[in-house]
């Protein structure tokens, strides 16, 4: 049985006190050949998605970059290939999550038996061969050496292990960074006081670093607790638990969304959100929280709102997207 980790997953059916019953419609749909597992949106109007081995694993999981902007384009990243999947890796091969900045995508793909593959790719629209940037193979029972963080229109950060890079939209480096401990977690945006890119460790620590790569503020939470990181001008935002903290300085407000919801992205005063393959956006001013999309029976629901930039969701094997100012909240 595949193991396909994804970047997103479901939400509630049922909606919090006083939420508005809205269900937004795309401004644009297209259906691929397999399942998507994984979507990005950031910076500028596009979307990075990946869809899964095909039936017949006739060709194996690979990623899309699709221009929402004026003429809709859509661009793959490498040809068709029936490999890895067709050897029948004893546990699994995929693609376990994309993101970008304004025209770079990063993606993390993985095969193998006892020993796993792990691989970081990148590639662009006007680039579109695969360079691969990091490669560690491993014992399959550890989690995933390479993590793949929320991406600015400017920057895309990862790790590998505690070695974290935030790379830029051209393909250098804007810095890179030795953190003290294995990297869980991380993310760039235009964050306050000059925060660029936010770390979190597995020992708990979130340092905060500037454009420079220095860091300028750290703070410590329970081993595991944070769930979700993700970086705004609204200040540093994370999920611990089923509560949203946003920190700026030393003023934190907190959420409250439903028990096992999961939250997929930050953006426009907005905590967006899954649970039971349902997507929801719960407004940080007015408390709103609306159903943004209906779960698809037998369909995992797979979504990201980029700021400026919209909103992409999938079931299956249908891509949808709406531009930011077209998302139905119920007004």
């Amino acid at each position: 049985m595949k193991v396909l980790l994804v970047m997103a997953a479901a939400l509630l059916a049922v909606t919090q006190a006083g939420a508005a019953q809205s269900i937004t419609k795309p401004g644009r749909t297209r259906t691929e050949g397999a399942p998507i597992v994984a979507i990005s949106v950031s910076g500028a109007p596009g979307i990075t998605y990946a869809v899964a081995d095909n039936h017949g694993n006739t060709d194996c999981a690979h990623v899309y970059f699709m221009q929402t902007g004026g003429r809709s384009q859509v661009w793959r990243y490498g040809t068709p290939t029936n490999e890895p999947c067709s050897e029948g890796t004893s546990t699994g091969d995929g693609i376990s999550g994309v993101t970008m900045s304004a025209h770079r995508s990063l993606w993390i793909q993985y095969a193998g038996g006892n020993l796993r593959d792990w691989q970081l790719f990148t590639a662009t629209p006007t680039k579109r061969t695969p360079k691969q940037l990091a490669f560690v193979e491993q014992d399959v029972d550890l989690p995933s050496p390479i993590v793949l963080g929320q991406g600015s229109g400017y920057t895309v950060p990862y790790a590998v292990r505690n070695k974290v890079t935030d790379l830029d939209d051209n393909g250098s480096a804007a810095f890179k960074w030795t953190a003290p401990a294995t990297v869980q977690a991380l993310a760039a945006g235009q964050g306050p006081n000059g925060v660029a890119v936010a770390v979190l460790l597995d020992s708990g620590v979130l340092d905060l670093l500037s454009g420079a790569g220095k860091v300028i503020g750290s703070s410590t939470y329970a081993p595991a607790a944070v769930t979700a990181l993700f970086v705004a001008p609204a200040g540093v935002v994370i999920q611990k638990g089923s509560t949203v903290e946003i920190r700026k300085g030393s003023a934190t407000r907190t959420f409250a969304l439903p028990s096992h919801a999961k939250m997929i992205s930050y953006a426009e005063g907005r905590i967006y959100y899954s649970v039971a393959n349902a997507i929801h956006a719960l407004g940080t001013t007015s408390r709103v929280d609306s159903v943004l999309v209906a779960p698809t029976k037998g369909k995992t629901t797979v979504a990201y709102f980029g700021d400026g930039a919209g909103f992409a969701w999938a079931a299956g094997n249908t891509l949808n997207w709406d531009c930011g100012g077209c998302v139905n909240y119920g007004r």
